[in-house]
């Protein structure tokens, strides 16, 4: 009976400490997961940054190079060039914002799937756990049973024919 209670104990040890290694590795996953998603964010808009500087720059160059060829009319010119790169720059860095707020909502999608999927396993394999615990006390308890009957017959036909 002990045998079987320590058997019953080593599967209720190995399915609690698989279904803690599985939801740790899921944990893992997802935070890499992020970790790559916020780089990849972190690099989008460095990259964002520098061709909104690029282009501004561009539009100063050119602006002082029609400034020096136009005179007063090249003013007005360079006033509305200077208008469109600021726009342009805006433009550029809204678009930016949209990107990281498109993905920082995808990352919470899957950070919810990934929850969800991981509380599914916990509870299946609770359930199993549970299954095999049930399954196992069920047999020791036929065993008990046909061990006592045994038991019986035998206290009867062999010990009281002996007594």
């Amino acid at each position: 009976m002990s045998e079987l209670n320590q058997t019953i104990g080593a599967i209720d040890d190995a399915v609690g400490k698989k279904g803690d290694e599985l939801v740790e590795k899921i944990g893992a996953h997802a935070i890499d997961m992020a970790s790559t998603i916020s780089n990849k964010i972190d690099a989008l808009e460095t990259v964002g940054a520098q061709r909104a500087r690029e282009a501004a720059e561009r539009m100063e160059a050119l602006l002082e190079k029609i400034d020096a060829g136009m005179g007063a009319g090249g003013e007005e010119i360079q006033q509305a060039l200077t208008r469109h790169a600021s726009e342009i720059a805006r433009v550029m860095g809204d678009g930016g914002r949209e990107v990281i707020s498109s993905l920082d909502s995808k990352l919470s999608e899957v950070d919810a799937v990934l929850l969800s999927r991981s509380s599914e396993i916990a509870q299946t394999l609770a359930a199993k756990a549970s299954e095999i615990n049930d399954t196992l006390g069920g047999r020791a308890q036929e065993l008990a049973t046909t061990l006592d009957g045994g038991i019986e017959r035998f206290e009867k036909n062999v010990v009281d024919r002996l007594g």
